[in-house]
């Protein structure tokens, strides 16, 4: 992500910057519950930062929190600043940036970049189930990232696929090359 923000700067362009805050909502109390201080990043106008939460299924990374809180941030946000286009890196809550985009009537490009279906496959702990219910639920995830992408399509979004396995998938998922 820093590569696309450092060149959008480079290129003259007003940048703000959306992650999560890094502090799991939920498992923290007191002062290790509040997020750290962020450190400037050149160039960009703002960051702004979203609860965490750990990514569905998948426990090992953290995304940004399903949360009334992050949607309502995002629409602000939005609102506020009226960027003309909105970039997102693909993730499991991008569907709470993609709702926030389509009531702003603000479009969005999704980076494809995380075959879930290989990690699935390959990482026998994808699922913090184990065992047979641990396969099946990971089958799952991986069916419902697939519908994630084609809803994203609908939504209005275009993906940036950054390789061919990319834009495979996005086919596989039913997105129309015309979003690609």
């Amino acid at each position: 992500m820093m590569a696309h923000v450092k060149e959008l700067v480079k290129r003259g362009c007003k940048v703000t910057v959306v992650t999560p805050d890094f502090v799991v909502w939920g498992e923290l109390t007191g002062e290790a519950a509040k997020p750290p201080v962020q450190q400037a990043i050149p160039g960009v106008v703002e960051h702004v930062v979203l609860e965490t939460q750990r990514t569905p299924v998948y426990r090992k990374n953290l995304c940004m929190r399903y949360s009334l809180r992050n949607f309502n941030t995002l629409v602000s946000l939005i609102n506020r600043i009226k960027p003309d286009i909105v970039h997102g890196t693909q993730e499991a809550s991008i569907q709470v940036l993609a709702t926030a985009c389509l009531m702003c009537d603000v479009p969005l490009v999704v980076s494809v970049h995380t075959d879930v279906g290989q990690i699935a496959a390959r990482d026998q702990n994808f699922s913090t189930l184990g065992g047979t219910i641990g396969r099946i639920h990971a089958k799952i995830a991986v069916a419902c990232t697939s519908w994630g992408y084609r809803n994203w399509a609908l939504s209005g979004s275009s993906f940036f696929a950054v390789s061919e396995q990319a834009k495979k998938l996005l086919r596989n998922a039913g997105v129309s090359d015309l979003c690609v």
